[in-house]
């Protein structure tokens, strides 16, 4: 948030802008004639999914100190949360609580043409060194592959649990969406084209992490819903991923 004095004479005193319940969440003494100053504020939303967000407005003293004159800055709006990401190590393992595919979140891209030989550099990995280069040169290098192009992985969301009321159903549930959001921004990384189906809603592949939030959305509105419900779509021979809380039912 930027706040900036117009005035070219008066200086701005004891600003304070405070959100839609009247707390303080910036203060600034002083802000001199024709100065402007950027502040971040961090909101921390209890779930995810979507929020109304109260009008925020800022208070200023006026030069002599007896008025207080006030503003709204952010009018009433609806915000979408998005999951909570989790350690890309706690998303590597799962550790309970679901079930999903043999093929869970693998990393390695298949490689494909030499693009060219370079120094190593820290972070490589020893099984890309070129060892008769390398013996040659007296000096490590590394071989560059460009990368196959990956076929798209559907991450399949069961969102039925056998009790939706049930508060520890729900936790795992959570947990599961906040899994699932992980491994759409960790794939996307890796270059790796991902789709996502929730129940029958079936959303296509995308190749970048800039259109990662196409998959986040949906996954920021997904709620849990019981067994009678439809189970999920059919993406036919596509490679998948499957998530769910439940047991398989047969």
């Amino acid at each position: 948030m930027e706040i900036e004095n117009t005035s070219r004479f008066l200086p701005a005193y004891g600003l304070v802008v405070r959100d839609s319940d009247g707390r303080a969440a910036i203060h600034d003494p002083l802000l001199a004639p024709g100065d402007r100053r950027r502040h971040s504020v961090e909101l921390v939303f209890p779930d995810r999914g979507r929020h109304e967000l109260g009008a925020w407005r800022l208070d200023v003293l006026l030069p002599l100190g007896f008025f207080l004159k006030s503003k709204e800055l952010i009018f009433d709006r609806e915000v979408l949360v998005y999951p909570r990401l989790l350690p890309t190590y706690s998303a590597s393992v799962r550790r309970g609580g679901g079930r999903r595919s043999p093929d869970a979140l693998e990393s390695r891209g298949r490689e494909g043409e030499v693009t060219q030989l370079r120094d190593f550099r820290e972070g490589d990995e020893l099984r890309s060194l070129h060892w008769k280069q390398t013996a040659r040169q007296q000096r490590l290098v590394v071989v560059e592959r460009q990368k196959a192009t990956e076929n798209p992985v559907f991450f399949v969301v069961d969102p039925r649990l056998e009790d939706p009321a049930d508060p520890r159903q729900s936790d795992r549930f959570e947990h599961l969406v906040s899994e699932v959001a992980t491994a759409v921004v960790l794939r996307l990384r890796e270059g790796v084209p991902i789709g996502l189906v929730i129940g029958s809603l079936v959303i296509p592949p995308v190749r970048s992490v800039r259109q990662a939030q196409m998959l986040l959305r949906p996954l920021a509105e997904v709620m849990p819903r019981p067994y009678t419900d439809v189970a999920k779509v059919d993406v036919g021979t596509a490679r998948t991923q499957f998530f769910s809380v439940s047991e398989a039912r047969g």
